[in-house]
């Protein structure tokens, strides 16, 4: 079995609605408002990394997601495969 290439990506993956405490859920949507205001942008929730991630190569996919406790950052941990 040959070594799997990864690549670790840190950034928000919005929660599906629910599944964070209501503080959270507000704090991430608005972060999410905010891009939209001053980037014409938008932050992502995990179908949106898959569909990034299918665009640039259909080889790449999401093997792992962590959200350190208290953080809003993500470890994206995607493999080459």
């Amino acid at each position: 079995m040959g070594q799997q290439l990864h690549v670790l990506i840190m950034d928000f993956v919005v929660p599906g609605p629910g599944t964070v405490s209501s503080v959270n859920e507000r704090v991430l949507r608005s972060r999410d408002v905010g891009m939209m205001q001053l980037f014409n942008s938008l932050e992502r929730d995990l179908e949106g990394w898959k569909a990034i991630l299918e665009a640039v190569d259909s080889r790449l996919k999401i093997n792992a997601v962590n959200t350190p406790y208290g953080s809003f950052i993500s470890v994206i941990d995607v493999v080459l495969g």
